[in-house]
């Protein structure tokens, strides 16, 4: 599961993307939607600070047990979060982030990005604050995405170039998540994940 966590204005609010539409934070400032639902993939549009704005990933395993499974004491917790923790390829694993919920920065996965200029205006079609600022919003939208994109080439390369596959161990068939790249390459640090011993 994915949801988009907003620190713009008070306090932190969580809210999950729609599907088919936008959902827009409680706070007005930033919205989600599912590009793909099947396959996880998640579009930001964000009216101002992008920094404070942060994907959250929660691994259904534990989810799932934690609504359908009778119990709830602190000893099936635990199992649950052990289960959830044994994820080969998924950055819950325990070999990278260790538990069953991760925060990211979005666009630092494949599997999510942030809107473009036309998604954006889908998403607050009529957005009073816009004005003259939307020609620097797209000149740093553009220059992020093409960053990401920069990032996503040179992982890409120098896996082909020390002959480590693209593919997803995770999701055999797709192409494998920038972190599961770096990990590969042995730089896992750089999204957040642990040192391999």
């Amino acid at each position: 599961m994915k949801a988009v966590i907003c620190t713009i204005r008070e306090g932190v609010h969580i809210h999950t993307p729609g599907v088919d539409r936008w959902e827009v934070c409680q706070c007005g400032q930033t919205g989600a939607k599912w590009e793909d639902p099947e396959a996880g993939r998640l579009i930001v549009a964000c009216r101002s600070d992008r920094s404070k704005v942060r994907g959250l990933g929660l691994n259904n395993q534990l989810l799932l047990r934690a609504v359908t499974l009778p119990g709830q004491a602190w000893e099936d917790y635990r199992e649950w979060h052990d289960i959830a923790t044994d994820a080969p390829g998924y950055v819950f694993d325990k070999a990278k982030a260790g538990c069953w919920a991760v925060v990211f920065r979005v666009g630092s996965t494949s599997d999510t990005r942030w809107a473009t200029e036309a998604e954006y205006m889908e998403c607050w079609p009529h957005d009073p604050e816009r004005g003259e600022a939307a020609g620097e919003l797209e000149k740093a939208q553009a220059t992020a995405e093409a960053s990401v994109g920069l990032v996503r080439d040179i992982l890409e390369a120098l896996c082909r170039r020390d002959g480590l596959p693209l593919e997803s161990t995770a999701e055999p068939g797709e192409p494998a998540r920038n972190y599961e790249l770096g990990d590969r390459l042995g730089i896992g640090r750089v999204f957040g994940l642990k040192e391999q011993p």
